[in-house]
């Protein structure tokens, strides 16, 4: 049986590392990847499990066409909000790739306007245009293990205080998704050719507010966590600040406003085309807690 050539971009990133493995692990399919940094690819066992890797980044023209020459489906988990996707989609015409699965972000249904919100409508909206079969998904927040920058940040935080400050009421509502749920998704509509020129939100199973996930966490920490609820104003104000006198801050003024806002988001359309289910945030939880702190 001919198996299925397919390029991954971003696959030594925080979720591609989950996407490769479904791909590598399925006799299906040969497994090509574009990285930065090919020591790293090798770190995470894809040389050994036989993934063809290719060197170089979208800015150089010669080797992301020679990485994309041959392929029948590109996945492209590296992020569209650095202005990529016209060099992106150029060699994937001109290696007549006309399948693909770019991810996106359900950010740029935000309120605010960030730069990076421009560029990926943008991008989406040439992806569209591209005459390429797609599917472009838009996860939420994503998390799990120890490696996420996310809640496991929050975890660690709670671990180790007894008293967290809260910015704003912390009723706005959340819906983050485990990394292997998202992983799923994409191996899924590949596996099923489910490439139908549309955009899916990809979201978890739970919706909560982040009060609620502040007390999940905590009845999992077996810790009592006192949440400190500070007027958003002032601390907008105070990070704002920050963010000025540190060359690499933690936590930015947008966070905090993006926090506030309501992030939950359907994901029926994906459950009814290509079978999405993902897992309860508080089962999540529980292992990420385990992988953390290596229990």
């Amino acid at each position: 049986m001919k198996k299925t050539n397919v390029i991954i971009t971003g696959g030594t990133g925080f979720t591609g590392k989950f996407v490769v493995r479904k791909f590598i692990d399925d006799p299906d399919f040969d497994v090509s990847l574009l990285v930065r940094d090919e020591q790293k690819a090798a770190d995470l066992g894809f040389c050994r499990a036989g993934a063809q890797i290719y060197t170089g980044s979208f800015e150089e023209k010669k080797r992301l066409e020679a990485a994309f020459q041959g392929k029948e489906i590109l996945v492209n988990i590296a992020s569209l909000g650095f202005g990529h996707c016209p060099a992106i989609l150029a060699a994937a015409k001109t290696a007549n790739i006309s399948k693909a699965v770019f991810v996106s972000t359900t950010s740029v249904f935000t309120k605010l306007n960030p730069a990076s919100k421009s560029i990926r409508l943008a991008a989406e909206k040439s992806i569209s245009e591209s005459g390429m079969a797609y599917t472009i998904v838009r996860p939420t927040m994503i998390y799990g293990t120890k490696d996420d920058r996310n809640i496991c940040r929050l975890i660690k935080y709670m671990s180790k205080f007894r008293i967290l400050p809260v910015a704003g009421s912390g009723n706005s509502l959340l819906q983050p998704v485990f990394v292997e749920d998202l992983a799923s998704a994409i191996y899924e509509i590949v596996k099923q050719k489910k490439f139908d020129s549309k955009a899916y939100n990809i979201s978890g199973k739970t919706v909560c507010t982040f009060n609620e996930l502040v007390d999940t966490i905590s009845k999992l920490l077996s810790k009592k966590v006192v949440k400190v609820h500070v007027p958003l104003r002032p601390m907008i104000i105070l990070f704002g600040f920050y963010e000025k006198i540190s060359a690499r801050p933690k936590i930015k003024a947008e966070q905090l406003i993006r926090l506030n806002e309501d992030k939950a988001f359907s994901y029926e359309d994906a459950g009814r085309d290509f079978g999405y289910a993902p897992q309860a945030l508080e089962e999540v939880l529980r292992r990420e807690i385990d992988d953390i702190f290596g229990q």
